[in-house]
């Protein structure tokens, strides 16, 4: 099936596997996954997770809301609950992982180390719900960078992460992963929000903000520096001085 946004339209076939595992990180893009995903396949059984990560404790409270609001707004669904993995994304040993040293090149370029650590946490969650639930298929939400004339306008093109710089169509359906976002931006998102009168429910939960506690004030309010924030602002159209 199609699905069309912000005048861009995608394929949103889902795999044909009924457990569907999905990675939550508290932010816009993975909820909003999570939404069309319940809306468009209610057949299916869905099986979020998340990491908990010490350095960004709320990430994974917001997913769990996340998920709260999907099992009160699809009552007849079956969605389990949220399960959490505690990491730590600055955890270094983990950038010397055998999956980074085999695909370095191909799937971490330009990243830091504590990008890179996340990244192969995040990737061994995954593998243990896959392990749990071997006949189940993974969706992610990842999206594309803006282009760089529109980051270069909003001054925040250097805090992109390069990976997610689209020059042309990447295939979404891996071996064991789907991602139907990974060709379209934000702005795409955003407009799932406004179409499914979302903007004052689920998009209210969402978490997107790298900040630390000192930028947050203990992560009580968005930093309005990291690149997430500032992308975050781009695609909603947000006024900073009336939306935190």
């Amino acid at each position: 099936m199609e699905i069309t946004y912000n005048n861009q339209t995608i394929d949103f076939t889902m795999p044909p596997n009924r457990h569907i595992v999905i990675s939550l990180s508290g932010g816009a893009d993975s909820a909003a996954l999570f939404y069309l995903a319940c809306k468009h396949y209610p057949e299916k059984v869905y099986l979020p997770f998340t990491g908990l990560d010490e350095n960004a404790p709320k990430d994974a409270e917001a997913a769990r809301l996340i998920t709260r609001f999907m099992k009160q707004k699809y009552k007849n669904l079956q969605i389990k609950n949220t399960r959490v993995f505690n990491f730590n994304d600055v955890e270094y040993k983990y950038t010397t992982h055998k999956a980074v040293k085999r695909t370095k090149k191909k799937q971490f370029p330009e990243m830091n180390l504590r990008q890179v650590s996340k990244m192969v946490q995040l990737r061994l969650m995954s593998k243990k719900m896959r392990t749990k639930y071997p006949l189940s298929f993974e969706i992610d939400a990842i999206t594309a960078n803006p282009s760089m004339k529109e980051m270069e306008e909003g001054n925040f093109g250097h805090f992109g992460e390069r990976r997610r710089d689209i020059e042309e169509d990447i295939d979404t359906m891996g071996a064991n992963r789907w991602q139907p976002f990974i060709n379209v931006n934000k702005k795409f998102i955003a407009d799932i929000y406004k179409q499914n009168d979302l903007l004052d429910s689920l998009f209210k939960l969402t978490r997107s903000c790298t900040g630390g506690a000192n930028e947050t004030d203990n992560f009580t309010k968005e930093c309005h520096r990291c690149f997430w924030c500032f992308e975050k602002r781009w695609a909603f159209n947000l006024d900073w001085g009336e939306n935190d």
